[in-house]
C-alpha cells in the first residue's frame, strides 16, 4: 500500500475510533489525561509498525488490542 493510501486509513481509524478507544481506556484508568495518552501511544505504535504489521486484517481490533495490553501491564513493564 503506498503512503498516501496508508494515511488516508490512519486518518480514518482515528476519526473513526479515537473516542472509543479512549472511554474503553478511561474504563480502567478513570482518568481522563492517562486514557488518552495511552491512546495516542497506541496509536502511534501501530502507525510506527504498520509496515511489518501489513497482515493485520482488522487494524482498529489490534489498535484496541495494543491499548488492553499496556492497561494490564504491570506498571514497571510499561
Amino acid at each position: 500500500m503506498d503512503e498516501k493510501a496508508d494515511i488516508k486509513r490512519f486518518n480514518n481509524i482515528f476519526v473513526t475510533h479515537r473516542d472509543r478507544y479512549i472511554r474503553f481506556a478511561y474504563s480502567y484508568t478513570y482518568n481522563q489525561e492517562t486514557a488518552e495518552d495511552l491512546v495516542t501511544e497506541s496509536l502511534m505504535y501501530y502507525w510506527e509498525n504498520r509496515h511489518r504489521l501489513e497482515e493485520v486484517k482488522d487494524i482498529p481490533l489490534y489498535i484496541l488490542a495494543v491499548s488492553y495490553t499496556h492497561l494490564t501491564l504491570p506498571t514497571s513493564d510499561l
